[in-house]
Order: structure tokens, then sequence, then C-alpha cells
């Protein structure tokens, strides 16, 4: 099958993606557009992708008729070229409505807004005599035509200064088209006869540089949420759904504790003040008893809820009821967790991120007052300490309760009884310790990623394809099936679910969340689940069971770049990620092997299943 070239992926969805010739672009002042196609599922990107290839096409041959001959020094025909670059330019926009597809009316006031800024910036090169972006656009006309024109030349500043009078107009008439307003004629410039009149002198290089730095400036006295918001909009094409989240709520995070600064104010003392407070945020900010409160209302009351603690242990322990120590200890357990240095650390990334495209994109002179302020390596904890994992006895202890032991029915799944439904909810935890998948890998499985050699199922293949997402490139990748597994029947299942002729391995899931992931709806039912046997603890979830795998590997002698490899996590090393072209099928069983919490089967009915007694 041949691949499409203009489609590609950005996070989970797909986009729709079209070079524009290269003699082309500087009349449509851009290298390539770029669509979302509003699905994270390939085929389905596939079937829209002839739509927007059709109007592409209709696009660029009406800019190919546009470039026809033409002669600059006849008024008349220059002005009849000027109409009909208008009439190209409006029907374009027009077109490019239509291949966005449907959108909000906020999206539809952003378009607006930006037209009528184009128009003011049309002006404003009118009042400068400034030619530079009319005449880039006007360029491949000149070569068309294999005239040589002076730029200095009066007869063809005459049709610039001209087409630029009328591009004030027709900016406005664009940005009202695009709230729905069709009413408006054009602008009279291009109905009535040409006037000639005398090119003004062009404005010396110093106002102009003055023009420029009074820009600048404007920009700096902006509050810093507005200029958060222009660089959202400058930027949001080449931004995935997280990093534009990222953004927004380092914005809201900034105006809420620091305050809404002039974008030029903010100081080192603001950017390590921001960074203090946010560590003072709890962690369950949001939700819970934290629901509806603004950041500074969350930190008063999880410091009030710290206070409160403490002072109750004080009284324990003046009372000789406690020791010191173990007062400390106590405090904290049950002290409010707050948010996480890495957290603390995406939101000064994204603020530094919007200094370093102020410096870079508009030539700013700013210092970037969140330069090094992140947390360093020293500080942060370590990773296997933030994300714990589950020792050998609780996994025991977890899968001996009644959703694989047996439950009362197939609704009441708390209550132990004779019942063992082998779904998603079944499969998907016992993958994850005894195989190290993803949640989403497992959730996302077609029947045809079961790989099967000689009529038995020999392990699961991960990959990047329809419907299905990875991590990273090394994510792709083959896990062989745990024995413990192949005993419960992990076979029968699939089989079961070829015969029903079923595409996925688990169909009853179905797309949750803003992300429309697979997984979400086992992560909350496995989160209720524990919490309803009383087995909770946070911190710990479904990809704890991932680390408990990955450490039972390290802790039996498995060498490092096999655990990677099962794990489809990156090589990183030299020798690692240039040389290593992975384990045979033979060493990689071997190591799925040695994967074993001590988990007791018993036989039922001439079926394995997990024994109550751990």
């Amino acid at each position: 099958m041949s691949r499409q070239t203009n489609l590609f992926r950005r996070q989970a969805v797909w986009y729709w993606r079209k070079a524009i010739p290269l003699d082309l672009q500087p009349v449509v002042g851009r290298k390539e557009f770029r669509i979302s196609l509003k699905t994270y599922i390939l085929h389905e990107a596939r079937s829209r992708v002839g739509l927007f290839n059709a109007r592409f096409e209709i696009f660029i041959r009406g800019i190919q008729e546009l470039m026809e001959k033409a002669d600059f020094s006849d008024s008349a025909v220059s002005a009849k070229l000027m109409r009909k670059f208008v009439d190209w330019y409006l029907n374009s926009l027009e077109y490019f409505k239509v291949l966005e597809g449907e959108r909000s009316l906020a999206d539809a006031r952003a378009e607006a807004r930006e037209l009528l800024q184009a128009s003011e910036e049309w002006k404003e090169s009118i009042a400068c005599n400034d030619f530079l972006h009319i005449t880039t656009l006007l360029a491949p006309f000149m070569e068309q035509q294999e005239l040589d024109y002076e730029e200095d030349d009066p007869e063809f500043k005459l049709f610039c200064r001209n087409t630029m009078r009328a591009l004030v107009g027709v900016e406005k008439i664009a940005a009202k088209r695009e709230l729905g307003d069709y009413e408006d004629d054009l602008p009279t410039i291009l109905t009535a006869p040409w006037q000639e009149a005398v090119v003004p002198p062009e404005q010396p290089k110093l106002a102009r540089r003055n023009q420029q730095q009074r820009a600048k400036a404007s920009l700096l006295t902006l509050p810093l949420s507005q200029v958060f918001d222009k660089y959202i909009d400058e930027a949001k094409a080449n931004l995935g759904y997280d990093s534009v989240r990222d953004l927004i709520n380092a914005k809201k995070l900034f105006v809420a504790l620091i305050g809404d600064l002039p974008f030029g104010d903010v100081l080192r003392d603001d950017a390590t003040e921001f960074r203090k407070e946010v560590a003072r945020i709890p962690k369950l900010h949001g939700k819970s008893i934290y629901t509806s409160l603004t950041p500074r209302e969350a930190i008063k009351k999880a410091d009030k809820i710290d206070d409160d603690l403490r002072a109750s242990l004080e009284k324990r322990v003046t009372a000789d009821k406690m020791s010191k120590a173990k007062m400390k200890e106590t405090f904290e357990r049950g002290k409010v967790k707050r948010v996480s240095y890495r957290t603390i650390n995406k939101h000064l990334d994204s603020c530094g991120k919007l200094y370093k495209w102020a410096v870079d994109i508009h030539k700013l002179d700013v210092f970037n007052p969140f330069f090094k302020t992140r947390f360093g390596k020293n500080v942060m904890k370590d990773a296997s300490q933030q994300r714990p994992h589950f020792e050998d006895k609780e996994i025991r202890s977890f899968f001996a309760t009644p959703n694989w032991t047996g439950r009362k029915s197939r609704d009441i799944w708390i209550r132990p009884g004779a019942v063992i439904i082998k779904d998603a909810f079944y499969w998907i935890p016992l993958m994850s310790a005894h195989m190290g998948l993803r949640l989403e890998e497992s959730a996302q499985l077609y029947v045809e990623n079961i790989i099967e050699l000689d009529g038995d199922v020999i392990g699961v293949e991960i990959k990047d394809g329809i419907g299905q997402t990875t991590k990273s490139q090394e994510s792709n990748r083959f896990v062989p099936l745990h024995p413990l597994l192949k005993k419960l029947g992990f076979a029968v299942y699939v089989e079961k679910m070829k015969k029903d002729n079923k595409k996925r391995l688990f169909p009853e899931l179905k797309p949750d969340g803003t992300r429309g992931r697979l997984g979400t709806s086992i992560s909350k039912k496995l989160g209720h689940y524990r919490a309803a046997l009383g087995i909770f603890e946070d911190g710990k979830a479904n990809h704890s069971m991932r680390h408990s795998f990955d450490t039972m590997l390290i802790n039996k002698d498995v060498l490092y770049i096999r655990v990677k490899e099962l794990m489809g996590h990156a090589r990183e090393d030299e020798t690692g990620g240039r040389y290593y072209k992975g384990a045979k099928l033979q060493k990689l069983q071997e190591a799925i092997e040695k994967v074993n919490y001590g988990i007791k089967l018993e036989k039922k009915n001439g079926e394995w299943q997990i024994s109550k007694d751990q």
C-alpha cells in the first residue's frame, strides 16, 4: 500500500499537509498548508484527504492563471490585473474556510481580528512608502513578464501603492466575511479610474527604525496574559494539544499568583517568587475539597490543614502521648501533598518559552527572567520514588480479589462469587504486570496484533497504525506472552474474538476523555475498584504495574538493554541506540519467564484460575 505523504500526526490527531510550489510561495505568503482532520483514526483521515487535495489543486490553478503575462506600464492593464489579484485573494480565503471545516465563533472572530490588523499594516506601509512586502507578493508577476524593473521606478511604485490602497479595504471586507457579512462592495479604487499621482519621497531609514522600535515597545507594555495569548495564536499551528494546555495553565497561574504585570516589567525576583508560590499549590488543586478555588485560596486551605495537623500533634507531644520523632514522621505522612518538582518545571518552561519567542521571533531586547529557574536534578526526587511500584506481596493480594478469583455476578464485582468475566478489566492489569505493556498499548490492540506460531499464541505486537498510537519509535516492539496469561486462557480469549469477527481485542472499550483514549475507562474503573476494596494508595495506579515489571527484570539480572526493549524505552547510549538491532525471540522469552510474583493458580472445572489464597 502506498504511503500518503500529505498526512502526518501531531500527538494523537491526524493532519493534512501540502507543500506550495516554490515559485508560488511568495504570492501565497507561506511554504505549505496544514489543516487538522479532527480524527485520531488513520483510515478516517485517509478518507477525508480527497476533498482537501481537490480544493488545493483548484487553488493552485487559480494562482497560476493569475500570473499570466501583463504590461505594468499600461495603467488599464494594471488596473485589470489588480482587480483579478483581489478576486483571487478573496476567493482563496473562501476556499480555505471550506477546507478548515467546522469552527467556533471565537475562531472566526480571531481570524477577523488578524485581517483587520493586516489592513492597518497596509496603511502603515503606504504612510511609510514601505514597498518591501508588496514587491515580494508581486515578484512572481515580474518574473513571468521577464521585465527588469528597478524598485525606484515611479511607474512600478505607483502600481504597488495603488494595490496596497486596494488591500486596505479588501482586508476589511475579508474580515466581515469571516463573520458572515457579505454585503460590502469592493473598494472604490477597484471600480473608479486611476488617479495618477506623484509618489511621495521615501521615509528616512531612521524614522522607519523608530517606528519598528515603537511597535516593539508596545509589546513590552502589554499585560503578560495578552502576550501569552499572542504567542499561543501565532505558535498553535506548530504546537500539540498538551503544549497549548501547558501554556494556558502557566498564564493563569502567573496572573493569579504574581499578577498580570506588563510583559517588559517582569523581573527575576517575580520569576523566583512564582516558582516558590507554585510549589505551595496542593496536588489536588481543582479537585476534591479544592474544587472551584483559586490557586491562592487552595494554598490557604492547604496551609490551614497542615497547621491544624501540626497543632494536634504538638498537643499529643506536650501530653507525652507521642515522641517528637514520631510526630515528625506522622506529620510528613499526613500533610497535604503539593505539586511535584516536575510540574513546577513544566510551568517555568512554559513561561521561558514565551520570552524566547519574543526574542527570537519579534527581536525584542528583553531579558528572560525565567532563564535557569527550573529545579535541577540534585533537587528533584529520583523517578523511581516519584512513581512507586507495587511490591510482590501487593500484586499477589491485588490479583487475589474477586475480579480475578470470582465475583458474585457480572454487575457486582466487589463481592466474592463464582463468576469470572474475562474482559479488558481482567486482562489489561495482568498484561501490565507480567508483560510491561502500557495501559493504552493494551487497550488499543487489534486481534491481528496477537502473533501466533504453529497455531499457538506466542506474543503481542505493539505498533503504530490505524487506530493505534505509540509513545515513541522505540515503543514499536514485540513482547512475548507470559506463561501465566497462557495458563489463564489468553489464547482461548483471542480465538473467541476471532470467531465473533471482532477487530479489536477488547471491543467493549470506547474512546473517552479529551484525548479520545480507549484506556481511560479502564484507568477510572481500576481506581474505583481499588478504593471499594479499601486498598487505594495515592500515587499507585495501573502504570505502577509496569514499574513492578521493570524492577523484577532488573532484580533478576536481565540485561538492561533487553529490559528497555521489552519496556519500549529509548536506548540513549551509543552502543545500545546505534548498534543494537534487537534480541531474538528466545532471549525475550527467557526474560519474560523470569517475571514471577509468586501468584498461585488452581484448577477448577478443567481451567486454571488465580487462587484466593496467596
